[in-house]
C-alpha cells in the first residue's frame, strides 16, 4: 500500500513537472516571438550588429587617427517605412530596391538633386543604391557641401558587396572623390589633397573657413564634413594609400564616436 502510494505521487510529481516545464518553454517561446522584429530592416539591423562585433578594428591603428565621443550622434535603424516617411518629406527622391545579396537595411535608389547638390555616380550607368538613413542624411551633409560651394559630387562607391567589412555593403557609406564649384572649378582629392602624415587631419584646421585655393579647400571641406554633416567617418588620403584618391564617409548605428583621418 505504501509503495503504490508512493508510486502515484512520483508520477503526480512527474506529470506537474511536465506540465511545468511546457509553461516554461511555450512562455519562453512567446517571448522570443515577441522580441524577435518582423520588419525586415529590424532584422537587417541585427545581423548588422552581430557582424559589426566581428570586424577587426582598423580605424584603432591607423597613425593620428583621432576618436571623439559624442553621443548626439548615436542612432538605431528604424522600420523601414519609418526612415520612407522621412525620405518623402525631405522631398528626397527614392525607389525602393531590393536585395539579399547583403544587409542592406531599407535599400533605396535615388535621383535628383538633394538640397542643391547633385551626387552623381561616377560609372553612368551604376544606380546611386544606399540605405534609407545614409539617404535620410543626404540634406545635412548636402548643406555642408553648399557652404562650400558645391553643387555637384562624384561618387566613385556607395553601395556595394564587398568587401565584408566595409560599410559600403551595408549601405551606409560612400566615396568622394570631385566636387564642382559654382565657379566651375573643381577639387579633386587625387589631385589636389595635401598629405599630411605627420599630425592628426584637422589639428589647427578652422572648418568655419571658406578658402579656394584647393588644397586648403579640401582639407577644410574634410573636416567640416567631420564637424557638422552626422556622421561617424570621414577618412582622407591621410588613412592609407588605398584611400588616396577619395574621402571615405559613413554613418554606424548605435555607435557613439566619431572618427576622422
Amino acid at each position: 500500500m505504501r509503495l503504490t502510494r508512493m508510486r502515484d505521487l512520483v508520477l503526480k510529481l512527474g506529470c506537474s513537472f511536465a506540465s511545468l516545464l511546457c509553461v516554461v518553454t511555450a512562455g519562453a517561446a512567446d517571448a522570443q516571438r515577441r522580441r524577435a522584429p518582423s520588419d525586415p530592416a529590424l532584422v537587417v539591423a541585427e545581423e548588422i550588429a552581430r557582424r559589426v562585433q566581428t570586424f577587426h578594428n582598423f580605424r584603432g591603428g591607423a597613425l593620428h587617427g583621432v576618436f571623439l565621443e559624442d553621443p548626439e550622434r548615436v542612432f538605431a535603424i528604424r522600420a523601414g517605412d519609418a526612415c520612407l516617411e522621412e525620405l518623402t518629406s525631405l522631398g528626397i527622391r527614392h525607389e525602393a530596391f531590393h536585395t539579399d545579396r547583403s544587409p542592406i537595411p531599407t535599400p533605396v535608389r535615388l535621383e535628383g538633386a538633394i538640397e542643391g547638390v547633385t551626387f552623381r555616380k561616377l560609372r553612368d550607368s551604376a544606380p546611386f543604391i544606399v540605405a534609407c538613413e545614409l539617404a535620410a542624411r543626404l540634406p545635412r551633409i548636402a548643406r555642408v557641401l553648399r557652404q562650400h560651394h558645391i553643387h555637384t559630387v562624384d561618387v566613385m562607391s556607395s553601395w556595394r558587396l564587398a568587401p565584408r567589412t566595409s560599410f559600403h555593403t551595408m549601405g551606409l557609406a560612400l566615396d568622394l572623390n570631385t566636387f564642382i564649384r559654382d565657379d566651375a572649378s573643381t577639387l579633386d582629392v587625387l589631385r589636389d589633397y595635401p598629405m599630411r602624415a605627420d599630425a592628426p587631419t584637422c589639428d589647427g584646421i578652422d572648418a568655419s573657413s571658406r578658402p579656394t585655393e584647393p588644397s586648403t579647400a579640401l582639407v577644410v571641406l574634410a573636416c567640416d564634413l567631420s564637424t557638422r554633416a552626422g556622421l561617424q567617418t570621414v577618412i582622407t588620403p591621410n588613412y592609407s594609400e588605398g584611400h588616396r584618391n577619395h574621402f571615405h564617409i559613413d554613418i554606424r548605428p548605435n555607435d557613439a564616436r566619431r572618427f576622422v583621418r
